[in-house]
């Protein structure tokens, strides 16, 4: 007996269309083409005016962790702070925003089609008062026409979302406009790993492919998925993929979702395609945006012996099996000129790292005998450690962390435990560098261009910008300075709001304390609100005190 879901809709059947005319003659261009559609229907809503998607910074495609990838890989990567950024399909500008807000040097530029998407970037743009940064509406086909050139281009959850003609246009505009030693990051769907996952997508298409209201569809697409994943045996291998993209799809936000599984476009390409379409243009594989997800160390045993065997040492050959054996289905990919491939030195070394800077998560775990320290990260992952010197890298890490540390650090922090004093500078230097590539590998340690460190609360401090407008607007995520995100909660927000560098600290306090007093806030002890006004000054001040070194530990103070 077939059990009916009460939130499951019939499906309805797509609108019938008048029959298109001939297709008008077209002379084809040099690089590519643009398809002429003649019109046969209303034009539809562009869907993320509909439904925009959340702009957020995305850390893997920052300039800074850009250029550190290819100063990794032997090339000369324009500094940050004084680069030329284009971002194509740049929604909101939350990916680019924060970035003119931190290097005023930067030129920044960010390319979107959803008019929603542009006002709402450049409301924030105009708050913040920034002059180094415009956002405007166009098509990336348009871009094709411009000779303006960029140290980084970036297209992040946009080629695989695009007709093949856009596509085309990305990698042209790369070769096009990338300057001689910029870098492009692309992100992309990939198969084999999409080839399952295309099978939910096209259920959900078909189900609730041709509703119009958004909401509706959302609701349809979740809800015809749920049913399949009830009605099938979780122990076969169908059961066990429904049940998976059930419980990623029902944790998913409506414009993730919506977006990524129920465009009329998503178009995964084998990694190898890429690369060749990528070359016809001027531009090659440099490399991942991390250095673990090009590493078939971390797996182990012989497969890196194994992969270079029937690669032959081919970069892509070895790219494209390791797609293959991990069921891989997403790519951060690098892109650079051409003319840079004879300078591109993928043998890393402790040379490679020796002017680059580190971040991870690391802490410390419980002591095992016969170990100097044992570490863990947030992927539950343990560094026993056994040597004084990749103890010195973790230790300076954690000492440092969440911002950078780097080779002459950890020198240092040897040089002042006395650890390994009849050794030269330059061995030690090539022993930390090791541990440190030995990290990467296991994707333990992040590699940035640039040094981090914290700033200090100021007597008037000041919140970065971005955050402090997304936090006057009631927003509780807001973006931070490592080119992340932020939670806050009610009261932190109130804070960061107030922080324009015109307030003192004790200024900030009263301005708060007057919220709680006005009964906005309640202050509580073991679960008992507090009404006593002194004790009610006094958890004021704390939670202040606590905030701003919360702020400036989190990248949420600018100097």
């Amino acid at each position: 007996m077939l059990h009916r879901l009460p939130s499951l809709l019939p499906r309805r059947p797509p609108p019938r269309l008048p029959s298109p005319r001939p297709e008008r003659q077209r002379s084809p261009m040099s690089d590519i083409t643009h398809a002429v559609q003649d019109e046969v229907a209303p034009a539809k809503p562009y869907s993320y005016d509909l439904v925009p998607y959340e702009s957020q910074p995305f850390s893997q495609s920052e300039p800074d962790q850009v250029a550190a990838m290819a100063r990794l890989f032997g090339l000369s990567p324009v500094p940050p702070e004084k680069a030329r950024v284009l971002e194509l399909g740049c929604s909101a500008g939350g990916n680019i925003i924060p970035l003119a807000a931190r290097y005023p040097g930067m030129q920044v530029t960010g390319i979107e089609l959803s008019r929603v998407e542009v006002d709402q970037g450049l409301e924030v743009i105009k708050g913040l008062g920034l002059t180094n940064i415009t956002i405007r509406q166009a098509d990336i086909l348009d871009v094709l026409k411009e000779e303006n050139q960029y140290d980084y281009i970036i297209a992040h959850g946009v080629f695989s979302w695009v007709p093949e003609v856009v596509q085309e246009a990305i990698l042209q505009i790369c070769g096009r406009q990338l300057s001689g030693d910029g870098v492009a990051y692309i992100s992309y769907n990939v198969y084999p790993g999409w080839k399952m996952r295309e099978v939910i997508r096209e259920m959900m298409l078909f189900h609730a492919g041709n509703l119009t209201d958004p909401k509706v569809k959302l609701q349809q697409g979740r809800a015809i998925l749920d049913y399949a994943r009830k009605i099938n045996n979780g122990d076969s291998a169908f059961g066990k993929l429904l049940a998976q993209e059930a419980e990623l799809v029902m944790k998913a936000n409506d414009y993730y979702l919506f977006h990524d599984h129920m465009e009329e476009n998503n178009r995964p390409c084998y990694f190898k395609d890429f690369a060749a379409r990528s070359s016809k243009y001027g531009v090659v594989y440099l490399g991942e945006a991390s250095l673990v997800d090009m590493a078939p160390q971390r797996f182990g045993g012989d497969i890196a012996q194994t992969l270079a065997m029937l690669s032959n040492g081919n970069i892509l050959a070895t790219e494209q099996y390791m797609d293959m054996f991990t069921n891989r289905m997403f790519r951060q990919t690098l892109l650079v000129k051409e003319a840079l491939m004879p300078r591109i030195n993928r043998a890393v070394s402790d040379k490679s790292v020796r002017h680059l800077h580190f971040t991870s998560e690391l802490s410390r775990g419980t002591a095992l005998d016969g170990a100097l320290g044992v570490f863990n990260d947030r992927q539950g992952r343990v560094l026993t450690v056994r040597e004084p010197v990749m103890l010195a890298v973790a230790d300076a890490l954690i000492q440092h962390a969440p911002f950078t540390t780097s080779v002459e650090d950890v020198l240092a922090l040897l040089r002042s435990r006395g650890v390994a004093a009849e050794r030269s500078d330059e061995a030690l230097i090539e022993a930390i560098g090791a541990q440190f590539i030995t990290l990467l590998l296991q994707g333990m340690v992040k590699t940035r261009y640039s040094r981090k460190t914290a700033v200090p609360v100021s007597d008037k401090p000041v919140a970065f910008g971005p955050a402090r407008f997304a936090a006057a607007k009631g927003q509780r995520v807001v973006p931070n300075t490592f080119h992340g995100i932020s939670a806050l909660n009610d009261v932190q927000s109130a804070l960061l709001a107030k922080m324009d560098g015109t307030n003192t600290v004790s200024e900030v306090e009263a301005s708060l304390l007057a919220r709680f007093t006005q009964g906005e806030f309640n202050a509580s002890r073991d679960g008992s609100v507090i009404t006593d006004p002194p004790v009610v000054a006094d958890v004021v001040k704390n939670v202040t005190a606590n905030a701003l070194a919360d702020f400036s530990r989190g990248g949420l103070l600018a100097a």
